[in-house]
């Protein structure tokens, strides 16, 4: 067996489980990544700089385990991970006969590369203490395999209900079992003799005269219990509210159940059915028994009660089409999911495996974000859609933004259940099925159903069409949410569906969200939130994936308890920018170092054009608090920011850019225009909608490089390709105009630019060629001291060479290759190597004679 890495993280000081990590130590095939265990804070940082880790055990609360686990998934996927929680729960999953080899195999187990090597998997088992002398007698005798990983531990009141359910069962079989059994030189399956016909008829008759007493006497016995106080929140006790007490239907229900919660009785009813292939009480029989128990009542009569009855319609145990399909020798059972849940009382286990295709994770974490005020104001938009409208099938969420509705809808619901489209295709009859299992569901567990249609789909057009037809199954109406309610609600003549606009997300709710974000981590910095909020357009759903990145972050920074506002920054960006732009080249901001000037004031530029990117930097920070919180949105068409950087090649206008992204912390997106621009009709448009889409998600910066090629001047139509070419710039003149970020064009014709353009640009720059003061500075920035092997002489070159900066910054790197090759620092006669190159590469030869009075006064001085 190969030796396994393995990291103990421990929450808290459960000191009874230290001995884990002591006896794991002494296991010669497993290697412990940190002799003690670790805090959660630590096995992120361990992880990132320990990649040969491979399981890691878990060992905390069972509430704190869900978060461990997410946080140490965002900082490695790959890790697979073993979870013990230390409690007993009303269900629970244990290990029976734990021993510490068992223990080690299962490491080993989790570690083989059977997993997907991109994704670990993570195992979660529930650990009870025992007594010492239990754990030394366990020892003494360990198991050669592991155990059957899981087994289902019952609650205490749930398994006395159910046996006392079974005693009823039995009791009342026994009466029918009793009078058709035969004697003992009669043998049931073949033909009975007419003394055995009249015998079975006399008993039979004499049924429905006095009950028996001992099932009566059970059955009150079982009724009282599921009317006690203490037993109110038991599975079986809920289910005899939910039909309304009707106890001929729980008895219906009882002898449904039967042979899945004891298995005796499958042989039981098989007996009674004359066919032991039978294990479910077909309804014919289960009439027979509960009519044997009640005083002068015929199975005919219980029949068509039990053809009629409304509750055990509802929960899929009478067949929803109607009494003409009971036949007599119908099997009665159980949904497997009803059945699971009254055993374990696990509102879960009513998710069946159809139900799961449409199951999704409700939003808890972040519809606990939201304020209490934005809670208040939803609330009241749904009171206010139903006033005067009976019945409700549904209500329709509309007005609130993408991303946002889930979450608040699963925030003002009682037990949110989230559903959305399959992703296959579910053929009509078993997605309406589905619906009708997931209806009898949510009336047992008390859930709320959330129903995202989301986009136009094949699939969620079959959703929608199913769930037209369940309306009436419901037991209170489900929220709606879709892309475009009002599509929906178009094609329909008459409806009990209402619409619900919910108050539009302000920069007040998105700044309010942050900051409790921040302060569930103990930071409470409104200007911080406020930046994040204006900067990161990031949907409410997807904030705590923001917050564990932002953690995980810090944890990789050396901050693990004590995340810094740039963490919580880069967090932020990068869950923004989650997706790659798929038309662009993104560029993360640089780093920002203590005490270094903003990155702006690197930029060497004259003083005016320097403030207008200040101001530039500027207006994007507070264009939401001024467009939207002062109301001067009516002032203006667009919500973004468009600037455009003129001045000919080199002159800094992709540098400005870079700057301007690090300034305001975030990512630059910069187009690649060979990608975009497509020869086939509408192409164009797309890969544009693509680009400002992936960019407004993201709170990136736009780079429109060479801007001429996309933004140039519309021409006279004389063919079908100038009429698409027009096209293509209208679009482009309106897709910019909807941005809310800042989307900077670079041009060295910037009087090739389409007039609308420049109309709707917020600022225009010019780019001079820098002077000689200009030029010694870009030399200083492109040749750093401790690089250079003695003084320079930097000031005669920015004098005599009247070239731009982007040629300066070749001639530098040039020289840094010449120098690296001699494996030396950088000395006066690289620079003039440098110096002569990009001259010859520009054809400027002329110059060449400037570089060489250069290198002779250089000399003369030198000697």
């Amino acid at each position: 067996m190969e030796t396994c890495n393995v990291l103990l993280v421990k929450d808290g000081p459960q000191d009874p489980f230290d001995a884990i990590g002591q006896r794991l130590a002494l296991d010669p095939n497993v290697t412990l990544a940190s002799e003690a265990p670790v805090s959660v804070e630590q096995a992120v940082v361990m992880i990132w700089e320990q990649p040969e880790i491979a399981v890691i055990l878990i060992i905390g609360q069972e509430s704190a385990i869900p978060a461990i686990v997410s946080a140490i998934r965002a900082a490695r996927s790959d890790v697979h991970m073993l979870a013990v929680s230390i409690e007993s729960g009303i269900t629970n999953l244990s290990m029976r006969n734990l021993s510490f080899d068992q223990l080690s195999r299962i490491i080993h187990m989790l570690a083989r590369p059977a997993a997907p090597a991109n994704e670990g998997r993570v195992l979660r088992f529930h650990l009870r203490t025992e007594p010492n002398d239990a754990e030394e007698a366990e020892e003494a005798a360990p198991a050669a395999y592991p155990p059957a990983p899981l087994a289902v531990e019952v609650d205490g009141r749930i398994a006395d209900l159910i046996d006392q359910s079974l005693d009823w069962v039995e009791a009342a079989t026994r009466v029918l079992l009793d009078v058709w059994s035969p004697r003992k030189d009669e043998a049931p399956g073949f033909v009975p003799s007419l003394e055995l016909m009249e015998r079975l008829l006399e008993g039979f008759v004499s049924l429905f005269g006095e009950a028996p007493e001992r099932p009566e006497k059970l059955f009150r016995k079982l009724v009282a219990s599921l009317r006690a106080p203490e037993n109110a929140q038991a599975p079986l006790a809920i289910l005899f509210r939910k039909i309304d007490d009707d106890q001929q239907a729980l008895k219906f229900l009882l002898l449904a159940g039967a042979s899945d919660f004891d298995i005796r009785f499958h042989r039981l009813f098989g007996t009674l059915h004359d066919d032991l292939s039978r294990r479910y009480p077909s309804v014919g029989l289960a009439c027979a028994i509960i009519a044997a128990g009640i005083r002068k009542t015929t199975p005919a009569s219980i029949r068509g009660a039990f053809a009629l009855n409304d509750p055990l319609r509802r929960l899929g145990i009478v067949p929803r089409a109607g009494p003409a399909t009971l036949a007599g020798d119908m099997p009665l059972r159980l949904p497997p999911a009803l059945a699971d849940w009254l055993v374990t009382g696990d509102s879960d286990a009513l998710l069946g495996a159809e139900i799961r295709w449409l199951y999704r994770l409700a939003p808890e974490d972040a519809a606990a974000l939201l304020s209490a005020d934005r809670k208040r104001r939803i609330r009241a938009a749904v009171r206010h859609a139903l006033i005067g409208r009976d019945p409700v099938s549904a209500i329709f969420l509309t007005g609130s933004s993408p991303g946002w509705t889930v979450a608040e809808a699963a925030a003002i619901a009682d037990k949110p259940l989230v559903l959305a489209p399959p992703p296959r295709p579910f053929a009509p009859e078993m997605l309406a099925e589905t619906l009708a299992e997931l209806a009898s569901a949510a009336r047992l567990a008390g859930w709320t159903l959330i129903f995202d249609l989301g986009g136009k789909s094949p699939e969620s057009d079959a959703l929608w069409s199913a769930l037209n037809a369940a309306w009436p199954q419901f037991a209170q109406p489900p929220y709606l949410i879709a892309a475009n309610a009002t599509e929906r609600l178009a094609g329909m003549a008459e409806s009990h569906i209402v619409s619900a606009d919910l108050p539009v997300v302000t920069r007040h709710d998105r700044q309010e969200v942050i900051a409790n974000a921040l302060s569930s981590h103990n930071v409470e910095d409104d200007a911080l939130a406020e930046h994040i909020a204006d900067a990161f357009p990031i949907a409410l759903d997807r904030i705590p994936q923001a917050i564990a990145l932002a953690l995980t972050l810090a944890a990789a920074n050396g901050r693990p308890s004590r995340p810094g506002a740039d963490d919580w920054l880069g967090g932020f960006r990068r869950m923004a920018g989650a997706r790659l732009p798929s038309l662009a080249r993104r560029v993360e901001p640089a780093p920002r170092v203590a005490g270094a000037p903003p990155a702006i004031e690197a930029v060497v530029l004259p003083a005016i054009q320097r403030g207008q990117l200040r101001e530039l930097v500027s207006h994007v920070r507070h264009t939401r608090e001024v467009l939207e919180d002062w109301g001067f949105a009516d002032l203006t068409d667009g919500r973004g920011v468009a600037a455009l950087f003129s001045g000919e090649s080199g002159t800094g206008k992709t540098t400005a850019a870079h700057a301007v992204a690090t300034e305001l912390g975030a990512d630059l997106y910069v187009i690649e225009l060979a990608q975009v621009v497509s020869k086939y009709i509408g192409e164009t448009e797309k890969n544009l909608d693509l680009i400002f889409g992936d960019a407004q998600d993201a709170g990136a910066v736009l780079l429109f490089d060479e801007a001429d090629a996309l933004f140039g001047k519309r021409s006279s139509i004389t063919d079908a390709h100038d009429r698409y070419a027009n096209i293509e710039v209208a679009y482009l003149l309106q897709r910019i105009q909807r941005f809310t970020g800042l989307a900077i064009l670079t041009s060295n014709h910037a009087e090739s630019i389409d007039a609308a353009f420049t109309r709707r640009l917020r600022f225009k720059v010019e780019f001079p060629r820098p002077s000689a003061g200009d030029r010694l500075l870009i030399w200083e920035q492109s040749i750093p001291v401790p690089l250079r092997a003695k003084p320079l002489a930097l000031r005669p070159l920015a004098l005599a060479l009247d070239v731009t900066g982007g040629v300066i910054r070749q001639m530098a790197l040039h020289a840094a290759m010449l120098a690296a090759e001699a494996d030396r620092l950088i000395l006066m006669e690289d620079v003039l190597a440098g110096a002569r190159s990009q001259f010859v590469r520009l054809g400027r030869f002329a110059d060449l004679a400037r570089v060489d009075a250069i290198e002779a006064a250089y000399g003369r001085e030198a000697a």
